[in-house]
């Protein structure tokens, strides 16, 4: 079955329209198996994503798409190796690192010099591809960059993204040499969400809706539609198929925090460190406000619930202790 791989929800800021847990439920209610998360230049929305496609039976796969002036670049981790250096990407782009993402005014500066300004848009996108090929593992590269196509050319783990909103541009995608894989690109859950988007985008840029320009919208195809309809616009080509299936078989990266372990916090309080969590937080509310009122009590109880269900009452004991501790060095 074909998995959707370049998906926005709205934690693609300004951008995206679809809340991850609304993605989720419907990409469950269409009938698919799994489906990826790849926001615009961040990450935020997984930790919503993975719990939401559990909840549904699905199986979750996390990227993210580097966008840069001229094109994208869709990476999905295969395991937690690629989601470190997924993270590693995103950070060096968002720190304006030089060094490391290879895309700033200062790597312009050494690798174009003397160049017209025209040519600064070829330059961030070949610092893109020197910082791929540098710090990628546990990656799968995706793009329709003609660029970045020209240098995967032979590499494991690359792939021509065929988008179904651009059939035009397959012919040249297939020509390059790297193995094809089909996005299958969602934006939006209902054609009306386009015009959502072109409200988040006039936001971002502080311009009104009549200043957002079609072409500045993800395509209309770019709907969550039945696994079947998808994969009938990719038709004839079936490698694009093959390609999809293969990458979402590599990608089984879907859990943050399996297998990680944190310190418990010592305690022979009976009700263990939830209960010793409830009693300093109790102790505390009642110093600040005296009488607690049943809206605070209600609220103190669910916020504790949170704690208690994911865990971490261990801890935010010991972020106390350690705050307790600096506050005297």
């Amino acid at each position: 079955m074909i998995t959707p791989l370049l998906v926005h929800s709205n934690y693609s800021f300004f951008f995206g329209a679809i809340p991850p847990r609304l993605l989720a439920a419907e990409a469950a209610r269409l009938g698919y198996g799994s489906i990826a998360l790849s926001d615009r230049d961040g990450v935020y929305g997984i930790p919503v994503f993975l719990e939401a496609v559990r909840d549904e039976g699905l199986r979750g796969m996390v990227g993210a798409e580097i966008s840069y002036e001229g094109g994208s670049c869709l990476l999905l981790a295969k395991d937690r190796r690629g989601f470190s250096s997924l993270s590693r990407l995103l950070t060096a782009r968002k720190a304006g690192d030089a060094r490391k993402a290879g895309d700033t005014h200062a790597v312009k500066a050494r690798a174009c010099a003397g160049n017209t300004p025209g040519n600064d848009e070829l330059c961030e996108r070949s610092g893109i591809a020197r910082r791929l090929e540098a710090d990628a593992e546990g990656l799968i590269a995706l793009s329709d960059d003609p660029l970045l196509l020209s240098v995967w050319r032979g590499r494991a783990d690359r792939r021509a993204l065929l988008r179904r909103s651009a059939p035009r541009s397959w012919k040249r995608l297939l020509a390059s040499g790297v193995p094809p894989a089909a996005a299958a690109e969602v934006s939006f859950l209902r054609k009306e969400d386009r015009e959502v988007q072109r409200l988040l985008i006039a936001i971002g840029r502080r311009a009104t809706v009549w200043d957002v320009a079609d072409g500045e919208l993800s395509s209309p195809l770019a709907l969550l539609d039945e696994p079947d309809l998808v994969a009938k616009a990719y038709a004839e080509i079936p490698e694009a198929i093959e390609g999809n299936e293969a990458v979402t078989d590599a990608c089984r990266f879907h859990d943050l925090f399996e297998g990680w372990l944190f310190p418990a916090w010592p305690s022979d309080h009976p009700g263990g460190s939830l209960g010793l969590l409830r009693d300093l937080v109790m102790a505390g509310a009642r110093a600040k406000k005296g009488a607690l009122s049943p809206e605070l009590a209600a609220r103190i109880d669910y916020e504790l619930g949170i704690i208690g269900e994911k865990g971490f009452a261990d801890y935010f004991l010991i972020a106390r202790d350690i705050i307790r501790r600096a506050s005297r060095i």
